[in-house]
């Protein structure tokens, strides 16, 4: 079936040989996955379980346990039609309840069944998967801006153009330029194909003519293809254009010296510090730890580590404390380790 359409075979083709430069983009599309579920775990856990509770009667007081009963029951719950979980705020901006009714963090579950939510890593890793392919992302988007306030369509704005409309097409990209690239290939196959036999039909073609002519005739046409080739207006026109050449790639060099230059000047200018020689000695020794392999291993655990905080976090997780100071700690660290690395780094290239 592939072998009597080549449309399809060039199409099967592609996808086989786009096979690693897709796994790149998957790679690349699973990494934003992370970042965007992170994200959302870190200032979304918990906001959609928010829900307008109606006001206990004046005058009534309750146990602590008569009260968690009251606000658990679905009919005290503010219901709205064609909603199916009404969710409410208390910041700026957010979605405010009406008369008679309080706002009070998690009460009951979350919206669409429990399955909209950023309260843990899974759920946040589907929401997040949910918003870059765009399915029924505008009810994430609505149920979220009025639990946290309008002040978050930034996120939206962000996960849906890069994540949505750059990285989700991405794949389409690739596919798209390696079917191009191997219809190309094939196209320049059928005419490299073409021209020899062209070429053999051409020849064919002299070597009879050749063949019905007379030995003078054969003489004088052996001294045309010698002579062919070197006139003065040839060699001149050579001349000429190397000329022209040499003069270009010269006033290339010229240009691009100067800019060196001036950008050597202002590196020595603003960013060298080469007044104490205590400084030089200890600059030298921390390019060598700076450099070492160990370093950059380093960075990445300490990187990973922040990440697998970040993970483990959920809503109302009892050690979110220690987490939230292991966060702090780790980014601090990791971004002095970096722009060290990276003054060191600029210090010692002047």
């Amino acid at each position: 079936m592939i072998a009597i359409l080549p449309g399809l075979k060039t199409i099967i083709g592609a996808i086989f040989k786009s096979a690693r430069l897709l796994m790149e983009v998957l790679l690349l599309m699973m990494f934003v996955l992370l970042i965007i579920a992170l994200f959302g775990l870190q200032i979304f856990k918990g906001v959609l379980t928010h829900k307008c509770i109606k006001n206990l009667p004046p005058g009534i007081n309750i146990s602590h346990n008569d009260w968690g009963n009251y606000i658990q029951n679905k009919s005290n719950w503010l219901v709205i039609e064609d909603v199916d979980t009404m969710v409410c705020g208390n910041g700026t901006g957010t979605g405010r309840c009406p008369t008679n009714f309080t706002c009070l963090p998690g009460i009951g579950f979350n919206p669409n069944n429990g399955y909209t939510n950023f309260d843990n890593i899974g759920w946040a890793l589907i929401t997040a998967f949910q918003l870059i392919t765009l399915d029924y992302w505008e009810n994430t988007y609505n149920l979220v801006l009025r639990a946290s306030g309008a002040f978050y369509i930034i996120f939206f704005i962000v996960v849906v153009m890069f994540g949505a409309h750059y990285i989700v097409n991405l794949v389409l990209a690739v596919v798209a330029a390696s079917y191009e690239k191997e219809a190309k290939r094939k196209q320049e196959a059928k005419e490299e194909e073409e021209r020899i036999l062209e070429l053999r039909r051409q020849k064919a073609l002299l070597r009879v003519r050749e063949n019905n002519l007379n030995p003078k005739e054969r003489f004088r046409k052996c001294g045309k293809k010698l002579t062919r080739g070197f006139s003065m207006d040839s060699v001149m026109s050579w001349a000429t254009e190397m000329a022209q050449l040499e003069d270009d790639e010269e006033t290339d060099h010229q240009k691009k010296s100067k800019c060196y230059a001036f950008k050597k000047r202002l590196k020595r200018k603003f960013c060298s510090w080469t007044c104490c020689p205590t400084f030089l000695r200890l600059q030298e020794y921390l390019v060598m730890l700076v450099s070492h392999p160990i370093f950059e291993g380093v960075i990445t655990i300490c990187i990973l580590i922040n990440t697998l905080l970040l993970s483990i976090d959920y809503h109302q997780a009892p050690y979110s404390h220690a987490l939230e100071s292991g966060n702090t700690v780790s980014i601090v660290h990791d971004k002095h380790i970096i722009n060290k690395r990276y003054v060191i780094y600029l210090q010692y290239s002047m």
